[in-house]
């Protein structure tokens, strides 16, 4: 895939619009790091090539038996700085703010950040009010449900 894509001058958008995957599913596939399970990605792909090169693809049947282990985080750039943030406002008691665009691995840094003691986490929705919030962190840090005001 990599090659036909270098070699046409295809560009990773195109070939997840064509294919109907995702972006970045396209883009970690053809550099050799989806660490998913990869067997509907190869199909996919397999007829993406069959289609524009008009050669038919054999994919290979699963030679190793699946294992139940759950891949290792892995600490790319993005993961690194919001692992940063996080960790500077936890050092000099502050707050900080992460922004990027959807689909950069905010949330699941922080999720990993979470799991690191004296961390709590908590996810805030758009219809969440004040008091929601306020008990969304009472609980986190396991204390008892506040009454009064905000």
């Amino acid at each position: 895939m990599k090659s036909y894509a270098d070699s046409n001058k295809i560009s990773i958008s195109v070939l997840a619009k064509e294919t109907g995957l995702g972006r970045s599913t396209i883009s970690k596939y053809v550099n050799g790091a989806y660490g998913s399970d990869t067997a509907n990605v190869d199909k996919r792909v397999a007829q993406f090539l069959s289609k524009h090169t008009g050669n038919i693809i054999n994919l290979p049947t699963s030679a190793a038996p699946k294992t139940s282990q759950k891949p290792r985080f892995y600490e790319s750039r993005d993961a690194k700085a919001v692992l940063g943030v996080c960790q500077s406002c936890q050092e000099y008691a502050s707050m900080g703010v992460v922004i990027a665009r959807s689909g950069r691995g905010k949330t699941y840094s922080l999720r990993e950040y979470a799991k690191l003691p004296r961390v709590a986490y908590i996810e805030c929705g758009g219809s969440m009010c004040r008091s929601d919030i306020v008990h969304s962190i009472e609980n986190a840090l396991g204390l008892p449900r506040g009454r009064g005001t905000v």
